[in-house]
């Protein structure tokens, strides 16, 4: 239990208000009264079923010991117009209201016509700083959505030239192969051409041959697959390289995003081989090499 003191009132009709807390007690068993200038309260609460020892050391009790004893005064203020303030029952309690002077009054009302204003002008900031907060997140969306978009073409750029060169890649085995067949079938007609000449000669020139055939064509298979590991090697550079552009691509993106700088993908000619370049190089074996 307790009085607080006199606060400016958020009822328009009265300029101050002062609250006496009196939680748990009925509205039977308080009394105010006005002594001069001074308000003042008594109040009786019962005592909690646990007993005497839940209160406070310095309460008051009565003398059959059932009710705690409250006792209070308040002085009125000053610039109050009236010497008698309106009490309002509250549910833990009462408040004291006291109307202002004209003079206050008119002060309280430019006061707080000036607080409305400062009210809606903040209000009116927050609105113009919630509008620029949707701007640039509409930005930052179309940002985002551009990206998207470049990276969507990058994507299906990078997917049509593998597609191109994996085709370019079958053309050539295919050619391989037709050439091979030709190969074969140009060894077959050698082949039966020589038979026909070794039944005419004698046996140790026809294994010399044999031996000789059969070197060109072991020769022929190790060329082969020469080729055939280098174009492996070939297509598994090209997608290395691809799969490096594209992780570099993406921590340019990366560290552009970072500083707000907005990246633009360009297609830059190639650069032409000059005539007097060499094409290749020569290994260890005398077999030559394309750059």
């Amino acid at each position: 239990m307790g009085i607080s003191g006199w606060n400016p009132s958020a009822d328009k009709r009265y300029h101050l208000q002062a609250f006496v807390q009196l939680p748990g007690v009925h509205e039977r068993n308080r009394e105010l009264w006005q002594e001069g200038n001074t308000v003042k309260v008594k109040a009786y609460r019962p005592v909690p079923r646990q007993g005497l020892h839940c209160l406070p050391d310095d309460a008051r009790v009565t003398r059959d010991r059932r009710f705690e004893v409250f006792e209070g005064e308040l002085e009125l203020p000053r610039e109050a117009s009236s010497t008698s303030p309106t009490i309002r029952a509250a549910e833990d309690g009462v408040h004291l209201l006291l109307p202002a002077k004209e003079t206050q009054r008119v002060e309280l009302e430019q006061q707080r016509q000036q607080q409305k204003q400062q009210e809606l002008e903040l209000l009116r900031q927050q609105k113009q700083q919630q509008q620029q907060q949707e701007q640039r997140r509409l930005q930052q969306q179309q940002q985002q959505q551009q990206q998207l978009r470049e990276q969507q073409e990058l994507k299906q750029r990078q997917e049509r030239d593998r597609e191109e060169r994996w085709q370019q890649y079958q053309q050539e085995l295919l050619q391989q192969k037709q050439q091979e067949q030709q190969r074969q079938q140009q060894q077959q007609q050698q082949q039966q051409q020589q038979r026909k000449q070794q039944e005419k000669q004698p046996r140790r020139q026809q294994q010399q041959q044999q031996q000789q055939h059969r070197n060109e064509h072991l020769e022929r298979l190790r060329r082969m697959q020469h080729e055939l590991q280098k174009a492996r090697r070939q297509q598994e550079w090209e997608r290395q390289r691809e799969v490096r552009l594209q992780e570099e691509a993406q921590r340019l993106r990366q560290q552009a995003e970072a500083q707000g700088v907005t990246l633009v993908e360009e297609d830059l000619p190639w650069p032409e081989k000059h005539e007097s370049a060499v094409t290749g190089w020569y290994d260890k074996r005398g077999e030559f090499h394309e750059y």
